[in-house]
């Protein structure tokens, strides 16, 4: 009666840890999704227009300690206008919902003018699968209007251990030029609304690790001696996943020995007994 209570009781305990050692390693699929959402997140407007890079810091994950992701805006910070960069509805792809605003005033003849926007995520193994939005890619080259909305040097890195270039996907009224490589570039091409979605562009780092992505906008040529003039973009929601800590061998190892513990008694138990017989 003993041996049978016994083998219960480490059976049990045996299957316990075959279990702790499947939700271990089938755990390492559940990535959660974490995202940036403009509607609940604040960039109060910028005052005065700065002269350097501006930055600001958001709490997204209260899981992950501190804040989680930082913007820098960095560049031609001087030419940024109408308090910008700031969280607002005006500019919005179709969605209706805030976004982060960036409008910029180049001066006449400037075409190499330009802001870059840095985006890092705040955690020490990186963060997988970013994906969001630019809103408003798009020209203009009529009355007072002269501007070709430009976003290139487009890309994402780990502890900057090697660049990697997202998936591009454009709208209707832009061209997206060598998608996924170091030259891609999303080109606006016609007049848009402010808020419309065609003229939106998708930046796609699925399958990726990184801690940081960016870009830079800027404007193309245009042929009239007042160009560039002004122009604007905007960011929509951030979505990305945290990355599951790898299980380390030595965790699989201990919880396997740990079976190995129990069972060995039952089994020598079982060899005495059928040597008796």
């Amino acid at each position: 009666m003993n041996l049978a209570r016994n083998f219960k009781h480490r059976l049990k305990v045996i299957s316990f840890l075959v279990m702790a050692v499947g939700f271990v390693i089938a755990s390492k699929g559940n990535a959660q999704t974490v995202v940036l959402d403009w509607d609940s997140q604040s960039w109060p407007p910028t005052t005065p227009v700065p002269s350097g890079s501006v930055s600001r810091e958001f709490e997204t994950d209260s899981a992950n300690s501190g804040n989680d992701i930082r913007i820098t805006i960095s560049g031609n910070t001087p030419n940024l206008i109408n308090q910008t960069p700031k969280t607002s509805t005006s500019v919005n792809g179709g969605t209706g919902q805030t976004a982060l605003w960036i409008a910029v005033d180049y001066p006449a003849g400037s075409f190499d003018s330009a802001v870059t926007v840095t985006i890092e995520f705040l955690y020490a193994q990186g963060v997988e699968d970013v994906i969001f939005k630019i809103f408003d890619i798009d020209a203009d080259d009529n009355g007072g209007s002269h501007y070709k909305d430009r976003i290139r040097d487009i890309y994402g890195n780990f502890n900057n251990a090697g660049t990697v270039y997202p998936d591009l996907t454009g709208s209707a009224n832009n061209t997206v030029k060598n998608s996924g490589k170091s030259n891609a570039t999303i080109t606006g091409d016609t007049s848009t609304s402010d808020t419309s979605s065609a003229a939106n562009g998708t930046l796609d780092y699925k399958g990726t690790t990184v801690d940081e992505a960016g870009f830079t906008y800027g404007t193309r040529d245009v042929k009239d001696p007042d160009a560039p003039t002004t122009q604007w973009i905007a960011i929509g929601d951030i979505t990305y996943k945290k990355k599951v800590p790898e299980v380390g061998t030595s965790v699989v190892a201990i919880l396997l020995c740990g079976g190995l513990i129990f069972f060995r008694p039952l089994a020598r138990k079982w060899a005495r007994r059928n040597a008796s017989s």
